[in-house]
């Protein structure tokens, strides 16, 4: 008897009944000769209850793309930095400035990510999470983003509000050494 094994997905679109919308339905199949196991359960992406903790409407304004609040920051965008995206206005959880790290003073970059991002390569440390590539690049004269940039810990987030649960804040120091001046700038993809 032939064996197949697989890992099968239904998506919102599929006809399912009851399935939440923005959650999916994940189907694990191994035949072993006569016997076949087959197992199920519902998922619900973190986009997808972000999305209904923050009352977007499917259909009309829940697309990742979407700006609901004409901020220019589209949704995927409010969701990597545990934004609000009914609200424009500036909540106030990034920073810029400088940190004390081991007895010197470093240009810092603080803000949310996802919980769980691990930040990796170097120059620029890079971390995918929930459908979002974090990026942080450094730079001495604005054009050329090659600087090496590093991760401390803990994060620098004395008086930033608090998060909501699944984001944490990371900082990020430009190690340039004796620069007269440095840029840093986080950048972000989506595959949402």
């Amino acid at each position: 008897a032939p064996t197949v094994s697989g890992d099968y997905h239904l998506t919102a679109a599929s006809p399912v009944i009851g399935l939440a919308p923005g959650s999916g339905l994940d189907l694990d199949f191994v035949a072993r000769g006569t016997t076949a196991d087959l197992g199920a359960y519902e998922y619900v992406s973190a986009y997808a209850m972000w999305v209904a903790a923050h009352g977007l409407t499917p259909g009309v304004n829940d697309d990742p793309d979407d700006d609901p609040d004409n901020d220019g920051c589209p949704n995927w965008k409010e969701f990597a930095l545990d934004g609000d995206p009914l609200s424009g206005v500036n909540d106030g959880k990034q920073r810029s400035g400088f940190v004390d790290a081991g007895g010197t003073d470093y240009i810092a970059l603080t803000m949310p990510v996802r919980s769980g991002a691990v930040f990796a390569g170097t120059p620029s440390p890079t971390a995918t999470v929930d459908g979002v590539t974090y990026t942080i690049r450094g730079s001495g004269d604005l054009q050329g983003w090659t600087l090496p940039v590093a991760e401390v810990t803990p994060a620098d987030s004395d008086g930033l509000p608090a998060l909501n649960a699944g984001w944490e804040y990371r900082s990020f120091i430009l190690d340039a050494g004796s620069l007269p001046r440095g840029f840093l700038r986080s950048t972000f993809q989506s595959s949402l």
